[in-house]
């Protein structure tokens, strides 16, 4: 038997030798690599041109190489992978004298239909970002990449041929290698031109023209993380939002519309390509990721790079990843435009802002200051007590968790590993650290408001957000399948408390800055139950299947996620009452905040002031100015974001509400 099967593994090497076949394989190899070399080479164009993160030239060398090498690696693999294919082929089907033409015309077939199912899973994914379906860091790509798979395909099942043949086959791979070395010499310089073409930096056109100021109007900004009117309308209905029900009436309001990130395409996971840092960014810059510089969660270190990618790729390979922080935002945020005007500001806890950047006359309490190990957290350094004011958040959460959830026994035991006791602990455990930062933050912005007097308080809130990802599915069970109803009745109200939690935090905090004080309340997105459609979760599914996992058990975690309609609330002197907005993006935020205050906006900012929320009269009095920018000139530094002790802790954080898988 050994024997036999020896003399037919020979016979069919003999029979491809005499055809030509090993040739085959050795140029598919070759054609396979340097395809994949090139299309390495377009991704990296493709990622500076859309994502522009580093202007520094060794970082852009760098990354072609790391892409050129993994890209031609790929496909050398591809390559002799279907070319094995091609030689076992064709040896059994010679054998049987079948033609080799006929085989190459049908391989030609297969990969032709191989190539379409790239485009158009690739045009799929594309689909879900409008505003990229035309722009040519989407069709180059995609393009690119459907040439160089059909050239391989062609020269992979052309056969030698004569002579002739295969001198035109030499000139067709010296144009190959000529093709690869250019893919080297392409990205860098295509980076090294964005950065020679850069704006320069109008640091003579930081102030108003004039120098004028709103200097007695006092703005209040609140950020309710993930609030969408289809939560917040029903609750209003049904009088749980006393505080948002007065305002309203004398208040401009609307969706405020976020922009997807075009390098989140998919809508299978927790923030459905709405990343809220990205978001949050936008709003106190009035620009765009691809300006500000902040896409995800965290960002990747490629060993070799100076600057971070800002955003996951390859995991812990060829380096690591960081939390994504304040250094790697490269846009004026507006609470710095207004401090450098001479107006006083305080932020607390809004995202992006640890370490914290130093105003002249303002306060900053970041995002991480309620953890008290951690240096850069507040500026000044002294400039709250944090450890007296949220001394009694503990308490108070644990007396709220009673009252929405009931005390901190596990009713119910419904799996005999624990899981199911697990998920109820950490249901319970997630409501109370979300309803103590927020009450932490509540006092913190309070204490601010009386005792610095800003002119402009900043405050953000996450308890909206966190409860929709990981409650949903017992606020509206219809939506999911086996949802036990003892659930329901003990969670299903989690939500629409939070909402209630906010709008008191909200009265309290407008009584701090006085009923006079210009409210705008906003969001960074919406929130629906778990979306779980598209080529994305095809793939997943098949994959959870593959290793026996079950995708219902693991959503029970978070349930939640993402939609692009946020709210917007403008209240004030000069603000139209009762009034609909329409059309309003995160974007606008910051122009309008500006105007507000008698600021011109930046014709370097992507947003607009939102007009149709003033009155003519405020129009007339104040109209619309530009200057050409804010930025200082330091923008594009490169920096990298800070490690710190608390990494850990806040990927966890992140991973437990479905940010990170």
């Amino acid at each position: 038997m050994r024997h036999a099967l020896r003399y037919r593994v020979r016979s069919l090497a003999v029979s491809a030798a005499d055809a030509g076949v090993l040739r085959q394989l050795v140029v598919a190899i070759v054609i396979g690599g340097a395809s994949g070399a090139m299309l390495g080479a377009i991704a990296c164009v493709g990622l500076f041109a859309l994502v522009d993160f580093s202007r520094n030239p060794s970082d852009l060398v760098v990354l072609t190489i790391y892409s050129v090498v993994h890209f031609a690696v790929a496909g050398a693999v591809v390559a002799a992978s279907l070319a094995t294919l091609v030689v076992v082929a064709v040896a059994v089907i010679r054998r049987g004298a079948v033609p080799l033409p006929v085989l190459s015309r049908a391989l030609a077939v297969f990969m032709i239909g191989a190539v379409v199912l790239v485009v158009a899973s690739a045009m799929h994914i594309v689909a879900r970002r409008p505003t990229l379906l035309l722009a040519p860091a989407t069709i180059m790509p995609i393009l690119c990449g459907a040439f160089l798979l059909f050239a391989l395909s062609y020269f992979a099942a052309r056969p030698a041929g004569n002579d002739s043949g295969l001198r035109a086959r030499q000139v067709r791979l010296k144009a190959w290698g000529l093709l690869l070395v250019a893919s080297l010499v392409v990205p860098p310089l295509y980076g090294l031109r964005i950065g020679a073409t850069a704006p320069a930096r109008a640091v003579e056109s930081l102030h108003a023209p004039d120098g004028s100021t709103s200097s007695d109007r006092r703005v209040l900004v609140i950020g309710w993380d993930s609030a969408s009117w289809d939560m917040v309308g029903p609750l209003l209905d049904e009088g749980r939002l006393p505080n948002l029900a007065r305002l309203l009436p004398s208040s401009s309001w609307g969706v405020l519309w976020a922009t997807p990130q075009e390098i989140q395409p998919f809508a299978d996971s927790a923030s459905a390509g709405i990343r809220s840092p990205a978001a949050w960014e936008t709003i106190a810059t009035g620009k765009l990721p691809r300006q500000h510089g902040l896409w995800d969660f965290r960002s990747k270190l490629f060993a070799g790079v100076e600057q971070a990618i800002p955003f996951r790729i390859a995991g812990e390979y060829l380096g690591g990843t960081v939390q994504t922080t304040s250094e790697m935002s490269r846009a004026e945020r507006v609470w710095a435009i207004l401090d450098r005007a001479g107006l006083g500001t305080a932020v607390v806890g809004w995202w992006n802002t640890w370490p914290v950047r130093p105003l002249r006359a303002g306060v900053v309490i970041s995002e991480n200051a309620q953890k008290s190990s951690l240096e850069r957290a507040m500026y000044p350094e002294d400039a709250v007590d944090i450890a007296t004011l949220c001394e009694g958040a503990d308490s108070a959460a644990l007396v709220a968790r009673q009252r929405v959830i009931g005390g901190g026994s596990i009713d119910r035991d419904e799996e005999a590993d624990g899981s199911a006791s697990k998920l109820m602990t950490d249901l319970m455990e997630t409501f109370v650290s979300e309803y103590r930062r927020d009450l932490c933050n509540a006092e913190i912005a309070i204490d601010a408001a009386k005792r610095y007097r800003p002119a402009m308080l900043a405050v953000h809130f996450s308890m909206a957000d966190v409860s929709q990802h990981k409650f949903w599915r017992y606020y509206e069970p219809e939506a999911f399948t086996d949802v036990p109803d003892d659930l329901v009745s003990r969670f299903g109200d989690v939500i629409p408390a939070a909402y209630a939690f906010l709008d008191q935090q909200l009265g309290r905090v407008i009584e701090s800055m006085g009923e006079e004080t210009t409210i705008l309340l906003v969001s960074d997105h919406g929130a629906g139950p778990w979306r779980a459609t598209g080529l994305h979760t095809l793939t997943t599914k098949v994959f959870q299947r593959l290793r026996g996992c079950d995708a219902t058990k693991q959503r029970r975690e978070f349930s939640g996620n993402h939609r692009n309609d946020g709210i917007v609330v403008l209240r004030g002197s000069g603000i139209v009452a009762d009034n609909v907005l329409d059309g309003a993006e995160q974007s606008d935020i910051t122009p309008t905040l500006l105007h507000l205050f008698g600021l011109p906006a930046a014709s370097d900012m992507q947003g607009e002031v939102l007009v149709d929320a003033f009155s003519d009269e405020e129009l007339r009095r104040n109209p619309p100015r530009s200057i050409p920018t804010y930025e200082s000139g330091n923008q594009y530094a490169g920096l990298r974001p800070t490690r710190s002790a608390i990494d850990a802790e806040l990927e966890e954080r992140l991973r437990n509400i479905g940010y990170l898988r």
